[in-house]
């Protein structure tokens, strides 16, 4: 019996000292649950943050190889070299003077044993560093020399990876849980037992007395469960997008027993990100007292719903604790709907309709700009004869102007997951800032007399024909703000680019125009986009960048995207490269710089 007490009390002390403590891991709903940052998963695979044996450790490093080849062969490819020499080069480590860099796509050993054992004393694989120093090469290789980790022996900024989880309360398992405060104390009785037994002393057993009684304690006690009644209340519930408004949680103890320890975790809607303050609260409450607490979430377009709170309670021991949500009464919803200004446009081409409009052809007629001359018909109008050529004994010609025209675009906006993306996880997705620029340009075209319609590439159909008229306008805001195509999946529903593109193409109407707003964060993007433009419909591009360069993982996601862009131009698809800290009207000044060259 002493000896089986001494190893149990061994036992609970080593997981005490590892910090095994069975408590509820909340989720991080500070940040925007429906977001992802480009590159992030590459950086935690570089780590082995996600990695759950040697195994899998293995298949990452093997799939950030075969990803980063693969970008360095695009790479080549964009400066002439054909697949098969580009292989050879890969293969030779001849892309590169960085000879770390080119031992991670051949078999070579680039560390001596002493560098080998230097970096497994600071737990660094050595399959990482030549993973970070090919990325560095190839960035490099792209001129990508701006980005803000540089050193290939830096791991960049990880920080994301090691903050914690971000989730929905969906995720969370709801299970009564024994916190293990108590295994120390634990350790220490049996520690007295089993020496007192083991060495025959009664005061080292009498000792484990109080010990005894605090853990009969911890399991004799009764599991809590607080009634509560929680409050919640929105100073702005129908805000502009980008506002910020302030919620108010008011939680009150309305049972008759002594809530001894709570803590509370509002249900923050999962595409808003807060901005001041805590939506987290702990606190004791007697009975019919009351606490309250507030944080400001940035309104995004679109209904979000709040959850109802997680509540976990825990006895006055701390050793059980109990997790559930509590119904929450007041403000439900927060609607937000675009506001543009009409003062955002994009240039459109000079493909048109036969309907009067703004838009400037190359085809002579009536209009204000100056075209051509041509020789005089009969029944042309009178106001359009050139008289000065008529009376210095030219003959009779008629002057020619360019005829402005409406044009029929439509607005096509990726709304797929993979849209779902932004620079760091508080931010606007690219989708969201793609929504806000979709809300001016439409106004815009429609205050330029010109036929607009909306689509989107995503798992739901949406669709709003072309039309014209401010009274098309609440149509198109309706569906920015509610349609579900808008709302992120989850993996409930799967995207068909060809399916999708067989739909489009039966509702386009053959003199549209397309203006796609995509983060390009893949390549099915650039894809259809080049394939519709192949089929005659002109095609531009606005693409809000969601990238970064402070880490190598997003730093290849930078990459990934910079040779998209490269090939959409490459097929005569005019792009607007939208950065993330810039208006979109810069943008578009600099891409129309471009275009004119």
């Amino acid at each position: 019996m002493a000896l089986f007490a001494l190893g149990a009390a061994l036992t609970f002390t080593v997981r005490y000292l590892r910090g095994e403590h069975d408590q509820l891991d909340p989720p991080l709903v500070e940040y925007r649950s429906t977001i992802s940052v480009p590159g992030e998963s590459l950086d935690a695979d570089l780590v082995g943050a996600r990695a759950d044996s040697s195994a899998g450790l293995y298949r990452q490093l093997k799939d950030v190889r075969e990803r980063l080849e693969d970008l360095l062969e695009r790479a080549l490819a964009q400066t002439g070299a054909a697949a098969e020499e580009a292989q050879e080069t890969i293969q030779s480590g001849g892309w590169t003077d960085d000879r770390i860099a080119a031992s991670f796509f051949t078999s070579g050993q680039p560390f001596s044993a002493v560098e080998r054992a230097r970096l497994r004393a600071s737990r660094v694989r050595v399959r990482e560093v030549q993973a970070r120093h090919a990325i560095a090469a190839i960035a490099d290789r792209l001129s990508v020399t701006d980005r803000e980790w540089t050193d290939p022996d830096d791991r960049g900024d990880i920080s994301a990876i090691e903050e914690g989880w971000v989730g929905r309360f969906e995720d969370v398992e709801f299970r009564d849980r024994e916190t293990n405060r108590w295994r120390l104390v634990g350790a220490l009785t049996l520690t007295a037992v089993g020496l007192g037994v083991l060495l025959r002393a009664p005061s080292l057993v009498l000792a484990a007395v109080p010990g005894t009684g605090l853990i009969a304690y911890r399991y004799l006690g009764s599991t809590p469960a607080p009634a509560l009644v929680v409050e919640r209340a929105v100073d702005e519930d129908d805000p502009n997008p980008g506002e910020e408004v302030r919620v108010t949680v008011t939680v009150t103890n309305a049972g008759d027993g002594m809530a001894f320890d709570l803590r509370l975790l509002d249900g923050v809607p999962p595409s808003l990100g807060v901005v001041d303050g805590s939506p987290r609260h702990g606190t004791t409450l007697q009975p019919g007292a009351s606490t309250r607490f507030a944080y400001v979430v940035e309104a995004d377009r679109g209904e979000h719903r709040f959850e109802s709170p997680l509540v976990v309670a825990r006895d006055p021991s701390g050793g059980i604790e109990r997790t559930a949500t509590v119904d929450a009464e007041g403000e439900q919803f927060i609607r937000c709907e675009p506001r543009p200004t009409q003062e955002l446009s994009v240039p459109v081409r000079t493909q048109t309709s036969r309907d009067v409009g703004r838009v400037v052809t190359d085809s002579g007629g009536s209009g204000l700009e100056f075209h051509s001359v041509r020789e005089y018909r009969s029944g042309d109008p009178m106001k359009r004869i050139d008289w000065n050529r008529a009376a210095r004994g030219g003959g009779m010609a008629t002057l020619q102007f360019r005829e402005e025209h409406a044009a029929t675009v439509v607005l096509l906006i990726d709304a797929r997951d993979e849209a779902f993306v932004a620079p760091d996880r508080s931010s606007s997705s690219a989708l969201e800032r793609s929504l806000g620029a979709v809300a001016e340009v439409f106004l815009s075209r429609l205050d330029s007399d010109d036929r607009v319609g909306l689509a989107a590439l995503a798992a739901d159909d949406c669709w709003l024909a072309p039309g014209a008229g401010h009274g098309h306008w609440p149509l198109a805001r309706r569906l920015l703000t509610t349609d579900s195509a808008f709302t992120e999946t989850g993996g409930d529903k799967r995207f068909y680019p060809i399916v999708a593109m067989r739909r489009l193409r039966k509702k386009l109407p053959k003199n549209a125009q397309l203006v796609l707003f995509s983060p390009l964060c893949d390549d099915t993007a650039v894809w259809m986009a080049r394939r519709l433009h192949a089929y005659g419909y002109p095609m531009t591009v606005v693409s809000p960048d969601p990238t970064t360069t402070v880490s190598p993982g997003r730093t290849t996601a930078h990459m990934e995207r910079q040779l998209r862009l490269s090939r959409l131009r490459r097929a005569d698809v005019r792009v607007i490269d939208w950065e993330f800290d810039e208006p979109l009207e810069a943008a578009t000044t600099r891409a129309t710089r471009r275009w004119s060259r």
